[in-house]
């Protein structure tokens, strides 16, 4: 759960810094946060990338434990048990 949620956060956040890569949201966001106007718009669409490609790591990660598979125990033809891989 913990892994989601800091996914759909990276994602968010890198999809903002990917918009304020954009000449008209860097405007408009310049006002809010003036350190943008200072950042190049090319460096601005890579972190942005970044971002949402590790956020996508974390919601794409392992999705829990996987039961181990059970391989049968033959004495013959019969099945006289199971054995976990």
């Amino acid at each position: 759960m913990g892994n989601q949620i800091l996914g759909y956060g990276l994602s968010g956040i890198g999809l903002l810094v990917l918009a304020s890569g954009f000449d008209v949201a860097k405007n408009s966001l310049a006002k809010f946060v003036p350190f943008l106007s200072t950042v190049s718009s090319f460096y601005l669409q890579i972190i942005g990338g970044v971002l949402i490609v590790f956020g996508a790591f974390f919601l794409l990660g392992k999705k829990g434990a996987k039961q181990t598979a059970e391989v049968p125990i033959y004495h013959g033809k019969n099945v006289v048990g199971y054995r976990r891989q």
